[in-house]
């Protein structure tokens, strides 16, 4: 497991943090099993004394709101079915999108959705602004994007007329929380009342008839007359056999453990016949300690309609305007929420760094790209509001030679390896869309700027991960020999000059893999978070991080 979000409190005293697990652990007197593929963690800022600890599928982003009670969390799950709570999480497609709201007392629940469709879809970006909204932004290779019982078509994908390249989306989350349309009251210890002719399932509403959009559930349906709070079916000429529809005279394995029904041999085969036996499972979608069953809506979407494929690796958001930053191979072409596009060219065609500004009401009003050379596939991973309200510091790597201000400032890769990939930051005046300076600092292998940040005086911060030569085994890529040695790689943070982005000071950290995020609180102390592999890591000042594992995972 490792640490791959963070967040801080309004009040500085506690940080959140959160990211992928998949062994049971204790932390104090707090544990997790690991079975959902991650966590979420609260510490007490001063001496990172653990508060909480529950299981979460992975998670991609936590963030504190506002109001100092409530967090909002993303991240991605790719199982049938996740068990969050006690809300049902399905998956749509090969892989989706969940957001929820927590408490910050203590880590129960609030709400929680499932955001996907038919194909992949992947989380990176993530922020909430100070109304409560919350941001959720990506790639997506599906059809349609679904959000509960809400929708928006993808026009690239080649089932609706595109290239079928995977897209960039975004989407907000309104701060507001109603109950859903179909529902006339639900509050805690009662079951919630749905209007005639509807089905409330999976926290979503539906009309009677209306066939479930999950994978694997095309028998099933919204049928009222039987149950208005589960999926009812199978419909006829099929079967549900191990949570997956099945037509007539089709064999399928026997379900699995824990969704109803015994574990089965491997070997048992059972055959569809709808007409002699038809078997099924549901379940429903709520938390146990639900106050009630409102949920935030769909504010907007935007999506790349533009040819090739693009990517929204992180945002940001400032106030008037949230910002954007990933990689595209082609033109874009956004579309937000008035259906407007607006088409930004950009120089090579190939592999480059974009970051856009998008207003609150989800319109895009500006993009600016970082051009690389062809063939680099140069990478931006963090963007993040400098402490002047004006600028954004960005990071990300690279290789070959970054041009920035079209053309009129450049970045040149120092590794004596060209092949290397090396780190970036770079300071944007958000107001004129100029690049005001960029650095690197060099290492004779590779290097990677995971997150960035700023202090009161607006020096920008990053870490990530540092690779030098000095290893004594063979360099392995993908399992085969490269033909020099390996490297040896620790955890990088560093800080750069607000004014020119000289390098003030930095840090390699022995035993420490990479660091992937970073807070700063209102005193300019800096936390990080990252993964460690070694059975003691020296942080320095005789601060020492143990790994249960010994070292033989990461922590």
């Amino acid at each position: 497991g490792y640490v791959r979000e963070m967040s801080i409190a309004p009040d500085g005293s506690s940080v959140y943090a959160g990211g992928y697990n998949s062994i049971a652990a204790t932390v104090g007197t707090h544990s997790v099993t690991g079975t959902l593929g991650g966590y979420a963690w609260k510490l007490a800022a001063s001496d990172g004394a653990p508060q909480w600890l529950v299981d979460v599928p992975g998670l991609r982003g936590i963030r504190a709101h506002s109001d100092g009670a409530t967090l909002s969390l993303m991240g991605a799950f790719s199982s049938d079915a996740v068990t969050l709570g006690d809300v049902t999480l399905r998956d749509r497609g090969g892989m989706d999108l969940f957001a929820a709201k927590i408490r910050a007392s203590d880590g129960s629940g609030i709400w929680a959705m499932d955001v996907g469709g038919d194909n992949m879809d992947y989380p990176w970006g993530f922020d909430v602004d100070s109304s409560g909204a919350t941001y959720l932004a990506g790639l997506t290779s599906s059809s349609t994007l679904y959000a509960g019982s809400q929708s928006r078509p993808n026009p690239m994908h080649h089932a609706n007329g595109g290239d079928g390249s995977y897209q960039l989306f975004v989407a907000k989350l309104s701060s507001a929380e109603q109950l859903p349309s179909c529902l006339s009251s639900c509050s805690a210890g009662q079951s919630p009342v749905v209007s005639s002719g509807h089905c409330y399932i999976d926290g979503a509403c539906y009309a009677h008839g209306t066939v479930s959009p999950y994978r694997g559930q095309s028998c099933m349906a919204c049928d009222a007359s039987v149950s208005q709070t589960e999926w009812s079916g199978p419909r006829s000429g099929s079967c549900l056999i191990g949570g997956t529809c099945v037509a007539d005279g089709t064999w399928q394995p026997g379900p699995p453990a824990g969704r109803g029904q015994p574990a089965n041999p491997a070997s048992t085969q059972y055959r569809c016949l709808s007409t002699v036996l038809s078997t099924g499972w549901t379940d429903t979608h709520l938390w146990t300690n639900y106050d009630s069953c409102a949920t935030p809506t769909f504010e907007w979407l935007l999506l790349d309609e533009g040819a090739g494929s693009s990517m929204t690796y992180a945002m940001t958001d400032m106030g008037s305007n949230v910002y954007i930053g990933g990689t595209t191979t082609g033109n874009l072409t956004l579309v937000g929420a008035s259906g407007v596009p607006h088409h930004y060219q950009h120089i090579t065609n190939d592999a480059d760094v974009y970051i856009a500004q998008i207003s609150s009401s989800g319109e895009p009003t500006a993009v600016m790209v970082i051009e690389g050379d062809a063939g680099m596939s140069n990478v931006l991973m963090d963007i993040a509001p400098n402490a002047d309200g004006v600028h954004l510091e960005v990071g990300g790597y690279f290789r070959g030679t970054l041009t920035f201000n079209n053309g009129a400032l450049s970045l040149n890769n120092p590794n004596t390896n060209s092949a290397d990939r090396n780190i970036f930051v770079s300071k944007l005046n958000t107001a004129t869309g100029a690049t005001l300076w960029a650095a690197t600092i060099a290492s004779t292998r590779r290097g990677y700027t995971y997150g960035v940040g700023s202090d009161s005086a607006g020096n920008v911060i990053l870490v990530g991960r540092m690779c030098n030569e000095g290893g004594t085994g063979p360099e392995l890529s993908f399992g085969r020999p490269t033909g020099r040695l390996a490297s040896i790689c620790t955890g990088l943070v560093a800080k750069f000059a607000s004014a020119d982005g000289a390098v003030l000071w930095q840090r390699s950290i022995t035993g420490v893999t990479e660091f992937y995020h970073l807070v700063v609180d209102a005193s300019d102390d800096v936390y990080v978070g990252g993964g460690v592999r070694g059975s003691a890591v020296d942080m320095g000042a005789g601060i020492n991080a143990t790994s249960e594992s010994g070292g033989s995972a990461r922590s």
